[in-house]
């Protein structure tokens, strides 16, 4: 039988207790008024000031032509800091359009966002199937009432080029239930692509069958509108 005797503690002493921390202030001091880490934003100069901005995602902007209304920035933020707005515009915004109710109007819908809420994640832009969100390099947004953090879509609006391109960045299509579809066509009108056409089905109505919905998944957005307002739930989203 072997006994193991106890190791016997050592004081760090003085070195350990004084020296040592000392030395790691001091090193910490030094490095820190040497090269600061942080800056005093915004009494620095221009330059460091547009250096800062470049890591910022700063003011919302959306141009307007390339916007479709497909409401997705609406649907993916967090905090539930955009509002869709309804706002009369030219021809020159119906392609493509919200739906043919709109398109008689002139109106369309276009997001307005609350910054106050806002917590500048940049899912609004990065879901964006036409690339109509930008973050610009304005950061300097406080002000001295909630009401102010309020931008409408108009205070928002940039005007640039419109867009054929769309792509479906949240990865999910829609699906159909035939059993269940009542050939409404809902889905088909408020189509912000115009991805759906209606065809005969398979199932009969007083002789007559009923229209289903075919997708062409080369334009659909996976926005999920279809399957939000389908009245019978027959259409479903899933990953793709």
């Amino acid at each position: 039988m072997v006994l193991m005797a106890k190791a016997k503690r050592r004081s760090p002493g003085v070195k350990g207790w004084v020296i040592q921390p000392l030395r790691a202030t001091f090193r910490e001091t030094m490095s820190a008024l040497l090269k600061p880490e942080t800056i005093l934003y915004p009494y620095e100069s221009k330059e460091e000031r547009d250096e800062l901005r470049k890591y910022f995602r700063g003011q919302h902007r959306i141009d307007w032509l390339k916007c479709i209304g497909c409401q997705l920035c609406s649907r993916v933020c967090p905090n539930d800091c955009i509002t869709m707005e309804k706002v009369k515009v030219g021809e020159d915004y119906q392609e493509p359009s919200r739906s043919e109710m709109d398109e008689k109007k002139n109106v369309v819908l276009r997001p307005g966002v609350n910054i106050g809420r806002c917590l500048f994640c940049g899912n609004c832009s990065e879901y964006c199937p036409t690339g109509a969100w930008v973050h610009t390099s304005v950061v300097e947004l406080a002000d001295f009432s909630r009401d102010a953090l309020v931008f409408t879509a108009e205070q928002l609006k940039i005007e640039g080029k419109p867009t054929k391109e769309l792509k479906n960045r949240i990865e999910e299509n829609p699906k159909l239930d035939e059993e269940t579809c009542i050939g409404c066509k809902r889905c088909a009108r408020e189509c912000p692509t115009r991805c759906i056409v209606m065809i005969p089905g398979k199932k009969m109505r007083k002789d007559k069958p009923i229209e289903n919905p075919k997708f062409d998944y080369s334009i659909c957005i996976g926005c999920g509108t279809c399957a939000e307002i389908c009245p019978s739930d027959s259409l479903t989203m899933e990953e793709i």
